[in-house]
């Protein structure tokens, strides 16, 4: 091959090793997760964690103080919920499959208002929150009308993270 393939071949490899090295410490911190190591609170990603106690506080600030309703999901808990209202009874709840949700991977949160139920929009309470979270570099549910559910996309899909977990 010649010096200008190898270079090539070389800065792909360190290309993808980029991409992929948020992946694996996602990886990382599942694995720790799965055989029970001590992990940041709610066994959510580091990053994201500290993100969702921003969030508490703020709502806290916006008068409409909010829980932690769900945060790592398994796959196994996802099929279950993806299987509501299309298999099993209920209300349809989500649209992705296990492993397709950024709840498996540590990167989404459900919150739930602490007076007045779960997904119970007051006011623009939810939209100023999510207003909020937009700024610390997370996705708002509340676009595809699912309000209290907050994700972190650290520069990497749940596409990215999926081969990791097969």
């Amino acid at each position: 091959m010649s010096e200008e393939g190898e270079k090539a071949k070389l800065q792909a490899l360190a290309e993808q090793d980029a991409k992929l090295g948020p992946a694996r410490t996602i990886a990382f911190h599942l694995a720790k997760v799965a055989i029970g190591m001590p992990v940041p609170t709610l066994d959510l990603f580091p990053e994201f964690a500290e993100i969702c106690k921003l969030l508490k506080t703020k709502a806290e600030e916006l008068g409409h103080p909010v829980l932690y309703n769900e945060g790592l999901r398994s796959a196994r808990r996802q099929n279950e919920l993806y299987a509501q209202g299309r298999t099993e009874a209920g209300p349809i709840v989500t649209n992705a499959h296990g492993l397709e949700s950024y709840h498996q991977y540590g990167l989404a949160m459900d919150f739930r208002l602490s007076a007045g139920g779960l997904y119970v929009p007051e006011g623009n309470f939810w939209e100023q929150l999510g207003a909020y979270a937009k700024t610390l570099g997370c996705v708002w549910g509340g676009e595809w009308g699912d309000y209290a559910h907050f994700e972190y996309h650290p520069g990497f899909t749940w596409q990215d993270l999926k081969p990791h977990f097969e």
